[in-house]
């Protein structure tokens, strides 16, 4: 399945899609998105609507529309690039990497924060951050 939530929900430059198969008896379904990119509360709110549409909408199109995407498959793996940001200020993710604490900046991550105030993506697991996050440079600085 697939579903646009580009430029007016029409176009594919954003959105997400899903396959989905049975292997040795296991039900596995994978996703892969695209969201919205920028700072800024707007653009948050489109990433969390944007996710919560791409699964309802894979739910129907790869299973039953009435029970959620997590719900129908053994194994669901969701990827992409998801295009969330810390909620720190420039400096204090400085800091944090140079000292090698990433530690420190999982609980700034807006797809954290999002998981556990608003249960967005639950029953998901992600791995130990084991690298330093995209962030934007600081132009002619080495």
């Amino acid at each position: 399945g697939r579903e646009g939530t580009g430029l007016g929900n029409l176009y594919g430059n954003k959105g997400g899609v899903g396959v989905s198969f049975e292997f040795d008896d296991i039900l596995l379904c994978f996703v892969n998105t695209h969201l919205a990119a920028h700072p800024g509360q707007e653009f948050l709110q489109r990433r969390l609507q944007d996710t919560v549409v791409i699964m309802s909408q894979l739910a129907s199109q790869l299973g039953l529309r009435e029970v959620d995407l997590v719900d129908q498959f053994h194994v669901l793996f969701f990827a992409g690039d998801l295009n969330f940001r810390l909620d720190a200020d420039r400096q204090t993710v400085s800091n944090a990497l140079e000292q090698g604490a990433l530690d420190s900046l999982v609980d700034s991550d807006q797809l954290n924060i999002l998981r556990k105030t608003l249960n967005l993506l639950y029953g998901f697991d992600e791995g130990t951050l084991a690298f330093p996050p995209s962030y934007k440079f600081t132009r002619r600085v080495v």
